[in-house]
């Protein structure tokens, strides 16, 4: 005979999160105006829901945990996202980095809901998003060649800026047809841009509508010019490549399964989400 329980789940208020969306989603009222950017469904430590006994109809006056009551950890996290703002890029590690950063991270005696630690448990996270509303993320890297091209276009539209684009272009251009090490040359070149010249790439980007080129769409243009706006001078600034895909979740909201999985396969991100994706 199986048992019916409510569920009591964690809300995280992380700054890119909707005041409104989950709060009607839920029924709730938001008075402080708090940003409610994600609901978690599961056993994570971090932040586990809670299960009320419901006996004849109703629930009963204490709760245990989900584990508890799942009689073990479950092996996914469920996630209900509501995505104003733009996340920061997130790469997930495998499994063996991340029993070996979780590992090293507690040698160190970094707590675990410290803002240093990068390794919050020693699973690695394959994921699935399926879209409730028209929904904007960008996954992975472009091909180098694609990269270039775009250069080009910025180094004809920015002549001001040249040296800079320039700089990123031959970057790429070392090792266009090894993607990994292309790849590997171009962050290294976006990391080292001086303040300066974020400043600059920022201007010009909120400062014109769009290069004329079918290069660059319309909607990456956007999406660039989006991004300046709402993190002037920080475009390019502080972002961590694991061995897994970068992505980027921009706009609207979803349902999200943090799979932890123990057997099988990644699932690479960007061919399993629901909505656009850019590159």
């Amino acid at each position: 005979m199986f048992n019916i329980y409510k569920l009591h789940n964690t809300i995280k208020h992380y700054e890119w999160g909707s005041s409104q969306i989950l709060p009607q989603f839920l029924g709730i009222e938001n008075s402080e105006n708090l940003p409610f950017a994600e609901m978690w469904l599961g056993t994570h430590s971090a932040g586990s829901s809670r299960a009320e006994p419901v006996l004849r109809g109703e629930a009963a006056a204490h709760s245990v945990s989900l584990a508890e009551a799942a009689e073990g950890e479950l092996s996914f996290l469920f996630k209900l996202l509501a995505v104003e703002k733009p996340l920061s890029v997130q790469a997930h590690p495998n499994k063996a980095q991340a029993e070996k950063g979780f590992k090293m991270e507690n040698k160190a005696g970094i707590a675990l809901d410290s803002p240093d630690r990068n390794y919050r448990d020693d699973n690695y996270k394959s994921e699935i998003l399926c879209a409730l509303s028209p929904f904007t993320l960008m996954a992975g890297f472009r091909e180098p060649e694609k990269i270039i091209e775009s250069l080009k276009v910025l180094i004809s539209a920015a002549p001001l800026l040249s040296e800079t684009f320039s700089r990123l272009f031959h970057s790429l251009e070392k090792n266009k047809f090894e993607d990994s090490s292309a790849l590997e040359n171009f962050l290294r070149s976006v990391f080292e841009l001086s303040e300066e010249e974020r400043e600059n790439i920022c201007s010009f980007l909120t400062s014109n509508r769009r290069a004329a080129s079918d290069v660059i769409t319309e909607k990456q243009w956007e999406l660039m010019r989006n991004l300046s706006l709402l993190y002037p001078n920080y475009l390019f600034e502080s972002f961590f490549i694991a061995s897994g895909a970068g992505c980027v979740y921009s706009f609207g909201d979803s349902p999200f399964i943090h799979k932890r999985l123990w057997r099988g396969t990644d699932v690479k991100f960007g061919q399993c989400a629901a909505g656009r994706a850019y590159k």
